[in-house]
């Protein structure tokens, strides 16, 4: 009597598909669902709701970023590249961008562009993101954004806006500005302030902390704008005011 491997036997008396092909669909149709593994607890739903991945130390091979993309990180150990006005010293952990103790006084610093390839471009899905705290949470007036989102009259620009301890999403579109207020943020803590340009979304996104806390999507810039990148802020009286930069990181489509 000849030896029959189970597999090559029939599914059932009315079903002449044999059990191994039928391991083989279900198998496919797993690996098909998109669905898969993600039930509560299960390897892709964790790894989608986890606030941090969990990689072993020294496993992430750089090799791996993103070759369409222009990358760049910046703690601001140095102000090469940066002009502006006041008092911009960098430091190890924090840049300092001071005013004087006179009254309206102001003080910027604005990276313009180094070469053509990273113009900060709409069409191209920028993202932005840096840290940083003020020092005082009264009396100022402060920008900080792609562009130069404080010059309202000439320029174009997005980003963040402050009056004195109050935070808002800030759109500049040379002669316009709009703004929307962000509550519950202490602007003299160290805070995480993103944007991401949305292009096929027509929309800006803004986040604090890694939550998105606006979605701009009427009034939008149009140009690249310049300069790349502006830290502003202006005194309402005599008295110093600082921000302080701990990081910026930019990307963008090449």
């Amino acid at each position: 009597m000849p030896i029959i491997c189970w597999g090559n036997l029939a599914k059932s008396a009315d079903d002449t598909q044999r059990i191994e092909q039928a391991i083989q669909g279900y198998v496919e149709d797993h690996n098909e669902n998109v669905n898969a593994h993600q039930i509560e607890g299960s390897s892709l739903y964790m790894h989608r709701v986890l606030e941090q991945l969990d990689h072993k130390f020294g496993s992430v091979d750089l090799r791996h970023l993103a070759s369409d993309k222009v990358l760049m990180v910046s703690s601001l150990e140095s102000t090469d590249g940066w002009g502006g006005s006041g008092s911009f010293i960098p430091g190890i952990f924090a840049a300092n961008l001071s005013t004087t103790n006179e009254q309206y006084n102001v003080a910027n610093a604005y990276w313009t562009y180094a070469i053509e390839s990273f113009m900060l471009a709409p069409a191209k899905n920028p993202f932005f993101q840096t840290s940083l705290f003020f020092s005082h949470n009264t009396l100022q007036h402060g920008y900080f954004g792609a562009g130069d989102v404080s010059n309202i009259f000439t320029e174009q620009g997005y980003g963040f806006k402050v009056v004195n301890g109050n935070l808002y999403a800030c759109v500049n579109l040379a002669g316009a500005e709009y703004t929307h207020s962000i509550s519950g943020i202490d602007i003299t803590t160290v805070n995480v302030y993103r944007c991401e340009y949305r292009y096929s979304g027509n929309a800006i996104d803004f986040y604090v902390n890694g939550v998105l806390r606006y979605t701009e999507t009427t009034h939008l810039i149009t140009e690249s704008p310049e300069p790349f990148f502006t830290y502003y802020i202006k005194t309402d009286s005599a008295a110093y005011r600082h921000i302080l930069v701990v990081d910026l990181l930019f990307m963008q489509d090449r």
